[in-house]
C-alpha cells in the first residue's frame, strides 16, 4: 500500500488534480492504512465495510486531513472541526490520480 511519498516537486503534480490536493501532497505524508498514520499525515479513506473504524483510527493517530467519499462523510467534520475533510467522488480513483501524477503518467 501507498504509505509514504517523499521528495515531491511541484512540477511532478498533474494539472488535473485539485489545488487543495496538490498542496496536501506536496507538504505531507500520505497513508492508506490507518494503522500507519502519524500526526499530520493525510489519510486516504478507501471505502469499505469498516471505513468508519479506519477513519476513527486515523483521527486518533493525529491525521491533519482525510480524503474520503461523500457516502462516507457522515458527521466527521462537525465532530472534528480542526481536521480537513476532502470529499471526492471515488477515493480509489483519486489515489490512482495521485499516483499517476507522482510517477509521470506511467501506465
Amino acid at each position: 500500500p501507498l504509505t509514504e511519498l517523499i521528495t515531491i516537486k511541484p512540477q511532478m503534480i498533474h494539472s488535473s488534480l485539485d489545488q487543495t490536493l496538490k498542496n496536501l501532497i506536496l507538504n505531507n505524508r500520505l497513508a492508506t492504512d490507518s494503522r500507519q498514520v502519524q500526526p499530520d499525515d493525510v489519510f486516504i479513506a478507501i471505502s469499505c465495510a469498516n471505513v468508519n473504524s479506519h477513519i476513527q483510527q486515523a483521527l486518533e493517530a493525529g491525521t491533519k486531513a482525510i480524503i474520503l467519499e461523500e457516502k462516507d462523510q457522515g458527521d466527521w467534520q462537525n465532530r472534528y472541526p480542526l481536521v480537513q475533510f476532502i470529499v471526492v467522488p471515488n477515493a480509489r480513483y483519486t489515489l490512482a490520480q495521485i499516483a499517476k501524477a507522482l510517477y509521470n503518467d506511467q501506465p
